[in-house]
């Protein structure tokens, strides 16, 4: 029997504008906002940039 794989651990963001909206990434991904809050895995960098470098946005500090 293998290990069971590592968890990614997640990182959210408060929407300071909007409750529900859909955010398009430079590689045409998108991220859901759902009640105000967007979440990404904390490996996913190029999110991570985009959501840091808003103003419309702010980590949730959990």
């Amino acid at each position: 029997m293998g290990a069971a794989p590592a968890a990614v651990a997640s990182v959210a963001y408060r929407d300071k504008l909007f409750t529900s909206r859909t955010l398009i990434l430079k590689d045409d991904r998108t991220l859901p906002v759902v009640a105000a809050r967007v979440e990404v895995l904390a490996t996913d960098t190029e999110a991570l940039a985009f959501l840091d470098a808003s103003a419309e946005h702010e980590l949730i500090k959990e």
